[in-house]
């Protein structure tokens, strides 16, 4: 690993330092960087230990990168400038995470191996595992305005903006923040996409869509949060697919592009219609979590996709817009920009491919853009040509590569250069793949063996023929039990029974049956043990609750004794919490952790705590399965409530009177609580139109 970064260094200070803070991603600084890096490798060492050199780079960790870019800049840079030598450190902290993401794959989501058929021939080739530039942000940071998350490792850069797997201190799962610095783009995000951004997070959960699960659009760098995928992106299937017969690639293709086709339609479909406008395969990503039961991603994608399974996930849905007007904006000769994941990763970029006439012109939004793009998409699946798009000659670039005719007619619909030609929406583009996968059919399953009639089970006992082995069996087979076969004499059918070396069975009478062996007495059921009472220690001051579960109407009856102490808990009584209002702090939510076990805790009530900020709410994500909060009159923000809103999709009640510094940015958390019956608004959102609004996105819910 100090030998790949020793090169980079050395080769930055040769460069000049300034230029990582100066260069445009893509732009020649980077190549020189890598061209002398891989001359200064080469002359050190064989061109086999650089891809030795880069397995130990892919597995080093977060606080090892920092150590070793540490030593290696203080060695190389230090007689330079304090601020330069700084820059330099950051810059090579970023290589193994930038490797990683270069070596992720269906078989490897983690990125830590080198894949076979990866090889380093170039200084082009170490230019795409190498860092686009410093980051604006710094690994152990604060994700700005949401208390508890902090930056992990960045995984893409450009000029658009930046993307980081953020961490939680208690939650789990982490997630992928996209920052987005560049000024037009920001403007856009405060405006009109972030209007479309808060009507994606009011959709709920699509199988094939990568919520986007937090945003903060104000401030100085707007960003939003996603839940994070780890498996790659779709352009590693496309490489894989071509090993593929025809047939089996032409029906993959089809199942593919119908997942992506009827998700997208989702969106199109809504009033107004959400276009994506940035449809690409390094938007596309591989949920390796979906992979159950054994299916070989790489080679049989579309078993998974009859199987609801969601492999395959877009992401960028809301930002689109942004995306593609920076693109128009700082590139029109078509550079290729980082708009979502590490573009490196991909072995090439090829962004304006997908953008229909009409998008590059400029036009409004529309849903046959989003067409267009599948069409463009499903003709690189079908061919595996990742860097062009179908041209006059595409129905022959798909015929050669096996396509029928039902496909082609389709795809080159979809890229036709008049919108009235192509499917009116992804629904509709959907619906006529829904036809072709009935026309191809599917890739089979295993073969299960066919269940006989019941006359065939009748004689199996009798008619099996042995099965032939060449080794010699343990033991001698069972003798098989005579077996009643009813003839035509008794009354049973004709059979034309097939000629075989063993012969059939002597007809039999149906032998005495030995008397049946006296009953035994039945048990006596004991209760399951979730049904006995158990002892839990409340270690604060608070009053606890308790009615019949499953009986949401019935009245909450407080306990009798005095906590902090000990409360009886029963697998039929639901339970609510009430803290104290007078002593109730972020420590004291601290010791909520001591209780994730007890079932049935539905209720938490902060109502009053005045000192219960942010940082103690972090606490109620260690609770599986609230169903009501109260957070009335308490300290916390708009961070401490979408982080609980996020956390516990099922809430029924939730009470945010009096919350001071709860603004309406918490809204469009609350609208896509599908379960949410009881609300009380906090001041600053409690007006007539965001009543209205409530009452119209969830009818079922009263406001009080």
């Amino acid at each position: 690993m100090f030998g790949l970064m020793e090169c980079v260094a050395q080769a930055v200070m040769n460069k000049g330092v300034r230029g990582l803070v100066e260069f445009v991603p893509g732009g020649p600084y980077l190549l020189d960087v890598a061209g002398d890096a891989y001359r200064l490798f080469r002359e050190r060492k064989r061109n086999e230990e650089l891809r030795e050199e880069l397995a130990k780079v892919a597995i080093a960790g977060a606080e090892e990168a920092k150590r070793a870019a540490e030593e290696v800049a203080r060695r190389v840079a230090g007689q330079a400038p304090l601020e330069d030598r700084l820059v330099l450190e950051l810059y090579l902290t970023q290589i193994p995470g930038c490797v990683r993401q270069s070596m992720k794959r269906v078989d490897d989501p983690t990125g830590k191996s080198v894949p076979a058929d990866f090889v380093l021939n170039d200084a082009a080739d170490l230019a795409r595992v190498l860092p686009h530039r410093v980051p604006r942000f710094r690994p152990g940071a604060d994700l700005p305005g949401r208390s508890g998350w902090r930056l992990d490792e960045l995984l893409g850069a450009g000029g658009f903006g930046e993307v980081w797997l953020v961490r939680h201190t208690f939650i789990p799962n982490p997630r992928a923040v996209k920052f987005c610095t560049d000024p037009v783009a920001k403007a856009k995000l405060a405006s009109h996409e972030g209007k479309v951004i808060a009507r994606v997070m009011t959709q709920g959960h699509h199988p094939n869509v990568v919520p986007l699960v937090d945003a903060s659009l104000d401030g100085e760098s707007p960003w939003l949060m996603y839940e994070y995928v780890g498996g790659g992106d779709l352009t590693d299937l496309v490489h894989r697919w071509q090993g593929l017969t025809p047939a089996d690639r032409e029906r993959t293709v089809i199942a593919a592009l119908h997942e992506l086709a009827a998700a997208v339609g989702t969106f199109h479909r809504l009033t107004p219609p959400i276009v994506h406008r940035d449809l690409k395969p390094s938007n596309i990503l591989v949920n390796v979590e979906s992979n159950t039961g054994g299916i070989d991603l790489a080679r049989g994608l579309d078993s998974a996709f009859r199987r609801s399974q969601g492999a395959l996930r877009i992401t960028d849905f809301g930002i689109g817009g942004v995306a593609v007007d920076y693109l128009r904006t700082h590139h029109p000769a078509g550079v290729s920009v980082m708009t979502g994941w590490l573009e490196t990763s991909m072995r090439g970029s090829y962004t304006p491919l997908y953008a229909s006439p009409q998008q590059r012109a400029g036009a409004a939004p529309d849903p046959r853009d989003d067409v267009h793009a599948l069409g463009v998409i499903g003709y690189q699946l079908a061919t595996g040509h990742l860097h062009q798009a179908p041209g006059i000659d595409a129905g022959d670039d798909l015929r050669d590569a096996g396509a029928g005719d039902g496909l082609i007619q389709l795809l080159t619909r979809c890229v036709a250069q008049k919108p009235d030609r192509r499917p009116k929406d992804a629904g509709e583009l959907a619906e006529k793949l829904t036809d072709l996968l009935r026309s191809v059919g599917p890739v089979p399953p295993p073969a299960s063996p066919k269940p006989p009639d019941p006359v065939t089970a009748t004689l199996q006992a009798g008619l099996t023929r042995p099965t032939e082995t060449k080794s010699k069996p343990s033991a001698p087979p069972a003798k098989p039990a005579p077996v009643f076969v009813p003839g035509p004499l008794d009354g049973g059918p004709l059979l034309d029974l097939p000629t075989r070396t063993p012969t059939l069975p002597p007809v039999a009478t149906t032998p005495t049956p030995s008397p049946p062996p006296p009953p035994k007495p039945a048990p006596v059921p004991l209760p399951p043990p979730a049904a006995r009472p158990s002892k839990w220690l409340i270690p604060f001051r608070a009053i606890w609750f308790s009615r019949p579960v499953g009986n949401p109407d019935a009245t909450w009856t407080a306990h009798p004794g005095r906590l902090p102490g000990e409360v009886t808990v029963k697998s039929t009584e639901a339970y609510r919490l009430a803290l104290n209002p007078d002593d109730t702090t972020d420590a004291t939510l601290a010791k909520l952790r001591s209780l994730t076990q007890i079932p049935n805790l539905e209720a938490v009530d902060l109502s009053g705590c005045v000192k219960v900020t942010d940082v103690g709410l972090a606490h109620l994500a260690a609770l599986p399965g609230l169903k009501a909060v109260g957070l009335g009159d308490t300290a916390v923000t708009d961070s401490g409530v979408a982080l609980v809103l996020n956390r516990f999709p099922d809430l029924e009640a939730v009470g945010l009177s009096g919350a001071a510094n709860v603004s309406p940015t918490v809204l469009p958390y609350l609208v896509r609580l599908r379960k949410l019956k009881v609300v009380s608004l906090p001041p600053r959102a409690d007006t007539v139109d965001v009543r209205v609004e409530l009452a119209r996105r969830l009818p079922g819910c009263k406001v009080v």
